[in-house]
């Protein structure tokens, strides 16, 4: 029988969370789930921009202007999605 890995703070992604296009090492749970809000929104709602996707994370690193409003999108995006 296989063991089954068990996630830390540190280590609480599973292998196939960290192929998602937005991963980055170090990510919290709370910014993976609002990275995928964010790329939730391209990829369906605007699939015809998905090419001009930009984690959040990387926006922030590069200092874009629209970050903040970004964020404030998927906040609200996961927000609506949990029902609050």
């Amino acid at each position: 029988m296989e063991k089954v890995q068990n996630y830390d703070e540190k280590n609480w992604a599973s292998p196939a969370i960290m192929e998602a296009r937005f991963w980055h090492d170090g990510m919290t749970p709370e910014e993976y789930e609002i990275e995928y809000a964010n790329y939730g929104f391209f990829l369906y709602d605007h699939p015809e921009r998905l090419t001009e996707y930009v984690p959040l994370w990387k926006q922030k690193e590069l200092g874009m202007s629209e970050y903040e409003d970004n964020v404030n999108r998927a906040v609200e995006l996961r927000k609506a999605h949990l029902g609050y």
